[in-house]
């Protein structure tokens, strides 16, 4: 790699596959004639006209973009994108071919080509811009391919060490619970709860690893919100006295979700609760459906979340009140809704309190 396209002193080094010689030097010359467009100070062409020699030549040597004809001598069609991309160079591939057919583009982009351009209707300016964004793109894609593998090892550590880790340290000290009195039977009760809590947020954050790692997409099923909110209603009353949940969840509405959908409602009631202890509180869940959406709305009575803090609380590290919490919760909770495709936000309940608002897509 030459270096960053958006160097004013770099040099972008392109493969032209080409076995048409009026082609390859009308596309020469746009690339020189279009170098303003490009931000870059030189365009070096290196030029291929099988599909083996254009293998072979980025086996020896590195480029910043391909432009890859569909016919060429050895090869023809969308299986030459194919067998090139095949080799994994990590290259962006514009294709390049003399006939307009969008079915051919399309399938052109999902066997990994960054764009498509017809011969004969190229200026300098769009043999350029579209090689530009073509690396900007690749680039951006490596680096959120790096981002991910960064991820799956940090949640290797977490599965394999910490958490392992923290199972026995839990056994050990259920066993001091069991054995001590006084102080430091009390000092033991203290470690248990506290392996508790570790363990429970280190498996939260598992979780939303293994959604936002996966390469694939994430798997979603028709879920029944009443069905979910009905199995939290005990679990989360019985957290402390004072606690009541409400809910108005027609039985016929049906989200796309997955099995974390109930660690997000989860997480929204147990805020609700912890945040206005010692006090009374009453904790309402309603769903209301479109055709296309489904708003779920937790709210309580409890003191509200200030406007100022309204924009930013989903935030990472941010925590609903002044709470010395990790602020992980309610980052979870817009983290998975996004990958439903859908949205979060808050808002004032009327007449004291506060509504966590979910919107997503209907599965009806």
């Amino acid at each position: 790699m030459s270096g960053p396209l958006s160097s004013s002193l770099s040099v972008v080094d392109v493969l032209l596959v080409e076995d048409n010689e009026d082609d390859a030097l009308f596309v020469r010359r746009d690339l020189m004639q279009g170098i303003e467009y490009a931000f870059a100070d030189e365009i070096n062409m290196t030029r291929a006209t099988t599909l083996a020699e254009a293998i072979d030549t980025c086996e020896d040597r590195s480029f910043d973009a391909v432009f890859l004809d569909l016919g060429l001598p050895d090869s023809n069609g969308i299986e030459t994108v194919d067998r090139f991309t095949a080799h994994e160079f990590d290259l962006p591939t514009i294709v390049l071919t003399g006939l307009e057919d969008n079915k051919t583009a399309i399938e052109a982009v999902q066997s990994g080509a960054q764009d498509y351009l017809v011969k004969g209707e190229t200026t300098p300016k769009t043999i350029v811009r579209t090689m530009r964004h073509a690396i900007e793109r690749s680039e951006n894609e490596q680096q959120l391919r790096r981002q991910r593998d960064q991820m799956e090892f940090f949640n290797s550590i977490l599965r394999h060490d910490m958490l392992n880790g923290m199972q026995i340290i839990r056994g050990n000290s259920s066993v001091l619970v069991s054995e001590l009195d006084g102080d430091h039977g009390e000092r033991a009760e203290t470690i248990l709860e506290w392996s508790d809590n570790i363990i429970d947020l280190g498996e939260k954050i598992r979780d939303i690893l293994d959604t936002l790692t996966s390469e694939e997409t994430t798997e979603l099923k028709p879920v029944v919100v009443n069905d979910v909110v009905s199995g939290l209603t005990e679990e989360i009353e019985s957290i402390r006295d004072g606690v009541t949940v409400q809910i108005d969840c027609p039985d016929n509405t049906i989200i796309r979700a997955n099995d974390l959908f109930v660690d997000v409602l989860r997480n929204l009631l147990i805020n609700a609760v912890k945040h206005t202890a010692p006090d009374d509180v009453t904790v309402e869940i309603t769903a209301t459906a479109t055709d296309a959406t489904v708003e779920i709305v937790v709210a309580d009575d409890g003191p509200g979340i200030a406007d100022d803090r309204k924009d930013d609380i989903f935030d990472r590290g941010e925590t609903s009140t002044d709470s010395t919490g990790s602020g992980f919760g309610l980052y979870f909770v817009r983290s998975i809704i996004e990958t439903y495709g859908g949205s979060v936000s808050v808002a004032d309940n009327d007449p004291t309190g506060a509504q966590f608002i979910l919107t997503v897509p209907n599965a009806t």
